[in-house]
């Protein structure tokens, strides 16, 4: 990574672990973080859950066959939660693109066609605009028994 992919990072406020996932998962997550509306509607199927809870309690009192009825409409309610949670993720997405099209850049820049750049772009390169020097460094940072990821900046 360059200096100045590094600075754009911690100017978006960005986890460099977080560039390490899959686009779509990456967006959520920030658009989550950076929103200043909750988008977890959590609390909301719990409450719900209560309601149907008191609901299952009058079924039985009556007839079995509410009692499907009650567990059908559950279903259907918690769905309705789970789609209008989605919306209000992409509204969300669409108020804060610019902030969307930022990320995603600088995360494509440093995994080409979402793949590790070692997959992608040619060593020559990197030799092109770093230099002999890019050997020396390569051997002092690089362990190739580690099997973690590592990130230069250079």
């Amino acid at each position: 990574m360059t200096e100045k992919q590094g600075d754009k990072i911690k100017k978006l406020q960005l986890d460099s672990s977080d560039l390490f996932l899959k686009q779509t998962s990456f967006i959520n997550k920030k658009i989550r973080e950076i929103s200043n509306i909750d988008i977890n509607f959590t609390p909301q199927k719990k409450h719900l859950e209560k309601q149907f809870a008191l609901l299952y309690d009058l079924a039985e009192q009556t007839d079995s066959t509410f009692i499907k009825a009650v567990k059908a409409q559950e279903i259907k309610q918690k769905k309705g939660l789970d789609v209008l949670e989605k919306r209000l993720l992409k509204a969300q997405k669409r108020k804060l693109k610019d902030h969307v099209v930022r990320m995603t850049d600088i995360q494509n820049e440093l995994f080409p066609n979402q793949s590790l750049q070692e997959r992608q772009l040619n060593f020559s390169e990197a030799y092109l605009e770093i230099g002999p020097k890019l050997i020396d460094w390569l051997l002092a940072h690089l362990n190739p028994l580690e099997s973690s990821f590592l990130i230069l900046r250079h």
